[in-house]
């Protein structure tokens, strides 16, 4: 079989054929900062098998890129021209937000944040915090308004649209993952534009390399008997270590 051109990313390849279809073989690279620094044996699976089951789960909520899988470790999508934006959505803080936040930052990409936060603290609602998705070097934080302004979208409404998806797509992972006792501390989404100018979500969905998981019991074990931290079940771990 024939997959076409490829392309090569941090943990993905994509194959593009001349009759305009497209291939996704999610690999088992491990990237943090932007960086490759190794590989896990059937990490590409399970990332690949949760996003298949994923795209199925929010066809009620927005169209995605998925047409089929066509094996553990690839799947065939729409090819879509991808807005250059990484939609972060975040219901707790920590991470980057956290250590901006203990450094005094109160307004974090265009949003105005309480005093009095701890850290792993929920947040009074969930908050949209996008990203640059930069082809070379690191990814940056972005306001709203920057987005609309250096036309990274058509328009406010369009923004406002991938918003009002972005949240209820976390919405939906919240409940789905309460069932399994773990909370969905944050995650991102991209979108694009399929060929007839419809708007997609792409790329992934609610991994633990796209997302931040914590066990339940012991998130409250430390919000409520001050015992050890919140049990992290993502890529965090690498990060830490690297």
């Amino acid at each position: 079989m024939t997959l076409g051109t490829k392309s090569r990313g941090k943990v993905r390849d994509t194959y593009l054929t001349s009759d305009d279809r497209r291939y996704i073989v999610c690999t088992d690279r491990v990237s943090v900062f932007d960086k490759v620094v190794g590989s896990i044996p059937f990490k590409g699976q399970i990332l690949n098998r949760i996003s298949c089951i994923w795209f199925k789960k929010v066809e009620g909520i927005m169209a995605t890129h998925f047409i089929q899988e066509i094996d553990p470790n690839i799947i065939e999508v729409e090819n879509c021209r991808v807005i250059p934006i990484e939609v972060i959505v975040r219901g707790y803080i920590t991470g980057s937000m956290w250590r901006a936040y203990e450094k005094g930052v109160r307004t974090f990409c265009g949003i105005k944040l309480p005093e009095g936060l701890k850290e792993f603290d929920k947040l009074p609602f969930p908050i949209v915090t996008p990203t640059t998705k930069a082809s070379d070097g690191h990814d940056e934080n972005i306001t709203a308004l920057d987005i609309i302004e250096k036309k990274l979208v058509p328009n406010k409404e369009v923004w406002n649209y991938i918003e009002e998806k972005a949240l209820s797509l976390y919405d939906l992972g919240v409940k789905e993952f309460e069932k399994q006792n773990l909370i969905l501390v944050d995650t991102k989404y991209e979108f694009g534009w399929n060929k007839d100018d419809k708007l997609r979500l792409i790329d992934e969905v609610h991994t633990p390399d796209s997302s931040r998981f914590w066990t339940y019991d012991s998130y409250y074990d430390y919000m409520f008997w001050n015992k050890g931290k919140p049990e992290q079940l993502s890529k965090e771990f690498v990060r830490e270590w690297f």
